[in-house]
């Protein structure tokens, strides 16, 4: 498995659907999900440390596994579907035994972001996108959080 980082939330502007841009840890590969409107705004307000006066679903859900013992270790983005689509699933532990609870890779970054907890792909997931557009670069080390748009790249993102 290759460890990931949520570099960002991009926008498709075809369709206008919020994309989530994971990118490998030490690498220069990125791996783009599309994600729901509402998935996205839990991400970016946990990833902003904006804390609502009332907890949302995500945070309920990571609430109740920490409240009830359930460790979790970490989010797997292991296959790809037919439709270019992924299938994720949440790695925890209660007591000894180790759990797979499948989830959508949206509802699992949401989760992952509020757990503090590992994001990872398999390498199939990975290698599905060598030649994916690197839409972005760290143009100086001293704003290496901040992504700016690579203007000689033809894409329908902005971010």
């Amino acid at each position: 498995m290759i460890n990931l980082k949520i570099k960002g939330i991009a926008l498709d502007q075809k369709t206008r659907m919020p994309i989530a841009i994971l990118k490998t840890a030490g690498g220069d590969r990125f791996i783009p999900i599309w994600i729901g409107p509402f998935e996205a705004s839990a991400i970016i307000i946990r990833m902003e440390e904006v804390f609502p006066p009332r907890p949302l679903t995500h945070d309920v859900l990571a609430n109740f596994l920490n409240n009830h013992g359930f460790k979790v270790e970490r989010l797997e983005i292991y296959d790809l579907a037919p439709d270019k689509s992924y299938f994720a699933r949440l790695v925890y532990k209660k007591g000894f035994k180790r759990h797979y609870m499948e989830i959508r890779p949206s509802d699992g970054l949401a989760l992952a972001v509020r757990l503090s907890v590992p994001i990872v792909a398999s390498e199939k997931v990975v290698s599905e996108h060598p030649d994916f557009p690197c839409f972005y670069q760290e143009k100086d080390p001293a704003y290496s959080e901040i992504m700016f748009l690579d203007m000689e790249r033809e894409h329908g993102y902005m971010m």
